[in-house]
């Protein structure tokens, strides 16, 4: 009998600790309606930054944002620019001078791979292309005030919004 109650708390402690587990596992972010300055991005940009100042991975906390925009022109607009910092940021001189300070300051080459990425998509936000229950933050800067502005489809529109950032939303 003893045996068996040790056995079944084992399990009940294992079990507590895949929840407590998996209550810090990396998050996911969506940013609705980022326009051409996401916020999103300034998110990374801290990530990085506390992983540079601190040396932990940007990774653990959050490992994937998306920033979506209904316009098309915008999001390849920020897609270019992402593309060019990353080609900026691996030019030989620029890799050999932050290969030489990374391995300075840590001791150790920080694999480029380990970066955080911030993927930009075209969306309607009424119509969110992800499944229920995919982020565990949905963020909206601007998006439900510009809705607004149209008289008589503001509130619809707004609704409808609301109701897809809480489809996508992780109950936690």
């Amino acid at each position: 009998d003893n045996a068996k109650t040790n056995e079944k708390n084992s399990l009940i402690k294992h079990s507590d600790d895949d929840s407590e587990r998996s209550k810090h596992l990396p998050k996911q972010i969506l940013e609705v309606g980022c326009g051409d300055v996401p916020l999103g991005l300034d998110l990374r940009n801290d990530l990085l930054k506390m992983k540079s100042d601190t040396g932990s991975d940007a990774r653990l906390v959050i490992n994937k944002i998306v920033c979506c925009d209904y316009s098309e022109t915008v999001i390849n607009i920020l897609k270019e620019n992402a593309t060019a910092q990353t080609n900026e940021s691996i030019s030989p001189s620029k890799a050999t001078a932050t290969k030489t300070a990374e391995t300075e300051e840590s001791g150790s080459v920080l694999d480029p791979s380990s970066c955080l990425e911030v993927d930009y998509i075209v969306a309607d936000a009424r119509e969110l292309p992800y499944g229920n229950d995919e982020f565990h933050l949905v963020m909206e800067k601007g998006t439900l005030d510009a809705m607004l502005s149209d008289v008589k489809m503001g509130v619809p529109n707004c609704v409808n919004i609301v109701s897809e950032m809480a489809r996508v939303l992780i109950e936690d």
